[in-house]
């Protein structure tokens, strides 16, 4: 275990009687409210003391209300520092004014429109997407990339197009772990990482192994490629509970990562597991 607090830079709530989230209507997992009491039954020992509240795709008409739930969250709860918020950036320019109304949510530090679903595979290629994620730097905003493997190619393509925006990779870009299909994968988590605006999450690591018999062996090569090529300034842990916990418990997925790093320099798993998120998110001020 860890003799330092860590910074769960993805985490995700719901309260079902205040916002309305349609995927959940017959999800019997995860189909129920998961608030803060949940959160910390489920992380256990693992000793998180600051938090990213990760937008849940809730129904358009209750993004605001979602903002504003966690908003009232944080001054519960001190270790929700930061939010990142549902915007329309496939609307183009037009969604500035979506952009200036998160901005008077002072804990909201970036957003995010979910790639992974999209059917086409070119989606984040698209003029107007590609010309919101231009504007997030003007607002301070940074922006999460949640794509799914196949996507990997137009998602690299996507972030050259965007060199003054900070971006963060979730969930390892997803890559195919039950079949430990690394490559052409390494190659292309070598090139994301080129970008140097650029940041990697070693999140939900056993979530795309197989549920049934995953091992840590099956996710050492993925995590440890990401350390070595984003290097250890330019990574960051996440658990996105409660969606991880389909795969496994917090705590298996936290313990995965600290065994692959045990080896590592104190300071260096400090950087993963608690300054890096601080640092991205802007969770100092």
């Amino acid at each position: 275990m860890l003799d330092f607090a860590i910074t769960d830079t993805h985490v995700h709530l719901w309260d079902l009687q205040r916002v309305r989230y349609d995927w959940l209507n017959d999800n019997r997992s995860l189909g129920r409210s998961h608030g803060l009491k949940e959160y910390s039954e489920a992380i256990g020992a693992v000793p998180v003391d600051t938090m990213v509240f990760m937008e849940a795709e809730c129904i358009p008409a209750d993004r605001s209300k979602e903002v504003a739930w966690i908003a009232n969250l944080a001054r519960q709860d001190p270790r929700i520092r930061g939010i990142v918020a549902r915007a329309e950036m496939d609307s183009g320019t037009a969604v500035a004014d979506q952009l200036n109304q998160l901005k008077k949510t002072p804990l909201v530090r970036g957003v995010r429109q979910l790639i992974k679903y999209e059917q086409d595979p070119d989606f984040c290629l698209r003029p107007p997407f590609i010309d919101a994620v231009r504007l997030l730097p003007s607002y301070g905003f940074t922006f999460d990339i949640c794509i799914s493997y196949p996507q990997t190619d137009a998602m690299l393509r996507f972030v050259e197009r965007c060199p003054d925006v900070p971006m963060v990779l979730d969930h390892m870009g997803t890559p195919i772990v039950r079949d430990l299909v690394l490559h052409p994968w390494k190659e292309q988590m070598r090139r994301l990482a080129s970008f140097p605006y650029v940041c990697c999450k070693i999140s939900s690591i056993y979530t795309e192994a197989n549920w049934k018999r995953y091992t840590l062996d099956d996710v050492r090569p993925f995590a440890e490629h990401l350390i070595e090529v984003f290097g250890w300034d330019r990574v960051m842990w996440g658990g996105d509970w409660p969606v991880s916990s389909e795969a496994a418990p917090y705590p298996e997925h936290f313990a995965a990562v600290d065994e692959i790093t045990r080896s590592a320099s104190p300071s260096h798993r400090q950087a993963l597991f608690r300054d890096n998120g601080i640092r991205f998110y802007n969770l100092r001020g």
